[in-house]
């Protein structure tokens, strides 16, 4: 199938996957013919079908968490306003863009700054649903010792 008019055949508004980044620069630097293929290009109507199956599960585990009486982390929402507000450490602001800090260099898994802050939100349920008195991870100290932070994240 051709996809869009650019030469790896992306429209506006796709997302190319990890996996097509690499096809995409072979494209560009002129290895091989585009455009990507299907499986490495979602469309914004996959882009909303896969939000939409995220959020129907997410609200099958909420009523799971709640008929069980288990303490929830809704870690959509805090990804999702890191996302559109970044987290800030001190005068560096961690995105969820690719090499922005929250997530590693897989796209998928959090660094270990990322996993703080996960980490405190779990701490902070625990804290206000159970009573608990567990201290949150110095982020701070975290992200200062960060691996993934000399890699690619640009800090502004």
């Amino acid at each position: 199938m051709v996809r869009g008019a650019s030469p790896g055949g992306v429209n506006g508004g796709d997302l190319v996957t990890l996996a097509g980044l690499w096809t995409a620069k072979a494209i560009c630097d002129g290895l091989i013919a585009g455009p990507l293929s299907e499986n490495e290009v979602l469309t914004p109507a996959e882009v909303t079908s896969l939000q939409d199956a995220i959020a129907g599960y997410n609200a099958v585990i909420a009523d799971a968490s709640r008929s069980v009486g288990a303490v929830l982390v809704d870690i959509a929402t805090l990804l999702a306003d890191a996302d559109v507000n970044g987290y800030w450490i001190g005068p560096d602001k961690l995105t969820t863009d690719y090499c922005g800090g929250v997530f590693s260099l897989d796209g998928v898994h959090p660094t270990n700054s990322g996993y703080a802050v996960v980490a405190n939100a779990f701490i902070a349920a625990m804290n206000e649903q159970l009573a608990y008195a567990i201290p949150p991870v110095d982020v701070a100290a975290v992200w200062a010792n960060e691996p993934a932070k000399n890699l690619c994240v640009a800090v502004p």
